[in-house]
């Protein structure tokens, strides 16, 4: 076996080896978040030194220099003077600029999530994506869900996720950032305010935000509640116009007034034209339409009056009694006061009234502007003065 050769080697320390070291205790603190490191960066090269001298080295009360034997260090105070060179490290201003730093990002992830939310409204609250089986497997086994998502099969739901990867990264930098903020405050108490130990704000409300997300978002669910009901009021309004258009173009007819219909006219002699459908189809206006076609609404009245344009107005002027679910409204007895005369309603119309409140709304129908609740039993014996009241006018 051959000899064992020795040698000794022999090195010696830089000018800036002092201030090389403390910058890289500094850094694991500020850029790498990891305090308790950076402390032992300085204690572990500088065999037995003491905690407190190893903090004054950090925050530069105390600055690292080559001894003259250029193979160890000489601790000494600092002084202005030296600034330039050994720069000390303004604690309170880190944390400060920090805090301004988490506070400005945080309001933007803020519009990211309200992009993202305008995604999820404009897609009802769900998404079809398409994984192929190698991913899924892959995924299944490694629990690796990187490129699970082709952003060119469904970029909203890859922008989703972006946007909800980046915000969790954030997060979890913010509480490490607050860590060694604590942790300095616990090291220098005399360079970090008590309001710097907070998380701001604005970082708790886009972390409630996110959660919310993830549990279940009430703003969102009303939003997509809404768009589904105004696009069910949409496809509604369109199927009672094909309806109401079948209806009218056979010839409007005199329909069973208990079979609840949407709208309708009664009629003087106790008939009832009605149709179904929204308040968006305009259905007494569609009815007064279909009547004056039907020749039942004449092409002009006695005074030589067209009524063309305005069929309904003829309806209210000569008795007919507007019906729309459980609440009924009657010119008749207000248009007196306008000079017109004064047109009662008929017993036919009020055998009518009682069957449809009797049969259709428990007993009970509203009247007039006031929207009087009234039971339809008492109502037919009633005497004129009271239905004109119930109607609105006080005979």
């Amino acid at each position: 076996m051959g000899e064992t050769v020795k040698r000794t080697v022999h090195f010696t320390l830089g000018e800036g080896a002092g201030k090389l070291l403390t910058d890289i205790a500094r850094e694991k603190i500020i850029y790498s978040l990891m305090p308790n490191e950076g402390l032992a960066t300085i204690q572990e090269s500088l065999i037995g030194c003491p905690k407190n001298i190893a903090l004054d080295i950090i925050k530069g009360k105390l600055v690292l220099k080559t001894a003259e034997d250029n193979v160890s260090f000489d601790v000494v105070q600092y002084h202005p003077d030296m600034k330039e060179q050994y720069p000390p490290f303004d604690i309170e201003g880190w944390a400060e600029r920090t805090l301004l730093q988490i506070k400005e990002i945080a309001r933007e992830w803020d519009q990211a999530i309200l992009e993202m939310r305008r995604a999820i409204i404009k897609n009802q609250g769900t998404f079809d994506i398409s994984v192929s089986y190698q991913k899924l497997v892959r995924y299944f086994y490694t629990g690796e869900e990187d490129n699970i998502i082709d952003p060119d099969e469904n970029e909203t739901v890859y922008n989703i996720k972006s946007a909800v990867t980046g915000i969790r990264n954030f997060l979890e930098e913010c509480y490490k950032k607050m860590d060694v903020i604590k942790w300095l405050a616990n090291a220098y108490p005399e360079d970090i305010p008590e309001g710097f130990l907070m998380m701001p704000g604005e970082v708790k409300g886009l972390n409630l935000r996110l959660t919310d997300m993830m549990l279940k978002d009430s703003e969102v669910e009303q939003y997509i509640a809404r768009n589904l009901y105004m696009d069910n009021l949409v496809t509604r309004y369109i199927e009672n116009e094909k309806n109401i258009e079948k209806v009218i173009s056979e010839g409007i007819q005199p329909v069973e007034i208990t079979d609840k219909y949407s709208a309708g006219w009664l009629a003087p002699n106790g008939d009832f034209y009605g149709l179904n459908g929204e308040i968006a189809n305009m259905l007494h206006n569609q009815l007064a339409d279909a009547l004056y076609k039907k020749g039942i609404i004449p092409r002009k009245d006695a005074d030589g009056d067209s009524y063309e344009r305005n069929p309904d107005g003829w309806l209210c002027k000569h008795g007919w009694i507007r019906i729309h679910g459980d609440h009924l409204l009657y010119d008749g007895y207000m248009q007196s006061n306008y000079g017109m005369p004064l047109v009662k309603i008929t017993e036919a119309q009020k055998k009518q009234i009682v069957r449809y409140g009797a049969e259709c709304y428990d007993g009970y129908l509203r009247f007039g502007c006031t929207y009087t609740r009234y039971p339809v039993t008492t109502f037919y014996a009633l005497p004129e003065p009271h239905i004109g009241k119930l109607f609105d006018l006080d005979l």
